[in-house]
């Protein structure tokens, strides 16, 4: 049956998140027309679904393994009839009623094939959701991340605050709305990345494309941010940088040695910095990094 907005969200052992989810989309949705379709890359009791089915039907695709974020998401996308395909991190709540104010946006600019909302944590703080072009100033806020604050155009999220719609580069992945059939039509997320970088991948493809990405500071949403990465807080950091690599060899490869040596220089004064202020926590994480940017990076 069509609907006007298919609501995807991936479970990773998110139950409460999805159930908490579903209830502030209730209270701030209750006129519209849409469906909600959960793959779930972790099992899920009998119990468990007929919580979550209680507050509303729920298309469920349950996935054998952790496939990772973006084919999860695709494996929604299969079961969409909407319209529009709202792709959202279950550890969110809104706002305001930002389904209607993107779709309104994304109505009113043909070309244009995703918008996402402003982004908030639970302190009511901001978030920059917004992410940048490489480029070498890029890199040189990577190795030195306090030149962020003088060039903000550079570093890896836009940190200035934005006051009106406009056409930006990349989004956040914690959510987005989509057109569906130009969704598909770049064939959604790829399959290369299991997690992090997925949604610089697309929203890159989709200019390509020559369509447009929308940054709709009216719609506004809360990310609290982190759920399945704390989890497994070392090898996600490790994943995270392994996407970003397969991204910059894909869009960018004359890039790709520089991006290596970036990863080397940033991770060893790093690592050198947090032995020296006993931060053995840090040590860890820089450190397997370092190693990783040295010896594993292929």
């Amino acid at each position: 049956m069509r609907v006007k907005y298919s609501i995807i969200l991936v479970n990773y052992h998110s139950i409460s998140e999805i159930q908490k989810f579903i209830t502030s989309l209730k209270e701030v949705h209750s006129t519209i027309d849409y469906e909600l379709i959960i793959p779930s890359n972790s099992p899920v009791t009998a119990g468990e679904m007929d919580l979550i089915d209680s507050l509303h039907p729920v298309i469920w695709v349950h996935i054998r393994e952790n496939i990772g974020y973006g084919r999860a998401c695709n494996e929604g996308a299969l079961r969409a009839n909407g319209d529009y395909i709202f792709i959202v991190n279950p550890d969110t709540y809104f706002l305001n009623d930002l389904l209607p104010i993107l779709s309104g946006e994304l109505a009113e600019n043909p070309e244009a094939a995703v918008a996402g909302p402003a982004t908030f944590n639970v302190d009511g703080e901001w978030i920059p959701s917004i992410k940048n072009r490489i480029t070498f100033g890029w890199f040189l806020t990577w190795i030195l991340p306090l030149l962020a604050f003088i060039f903000p155009k550079t570093g890896s999220h836009y940190r200035r605050t934005i006051h009106k719609t406009r056409k930006v580069a990349i989004l956040n992945g914690s959510a987005l709305l989509f057109k569906a059939s130009y969704f598909r039509e770049v064939g959604g997320f790829s399959d290369n990345y299991f997690m992090f970088w997925e949604e610089n991948d697309l929203c890159t493809r989709l200019r390509k494309a020559g369509k447009e990405i929308l940054f709709v500071p009216e719609a506004r949403l809360v990310h609290s941010g982190g759920h399945s990465v704390k989890r497994n807080f070392i090898p996600m950091e490790i994943e995270k940088h392994r996407s970003q690599k397969i991204f910059i060899k894909t869009h960018h490869p004359f890039l790709y040695y520089l991006n290596r040596v970036s990863g080397i220089t940033a991770y060893f004064w790093r690592t050198v910095l947090s032995v020296l202020t006993l931060q053995f926590g840090k040590v860890n994480q820089f450190g397997s990094l370092f190693v990783w940017y040295l010896i594993r990076y292929t």
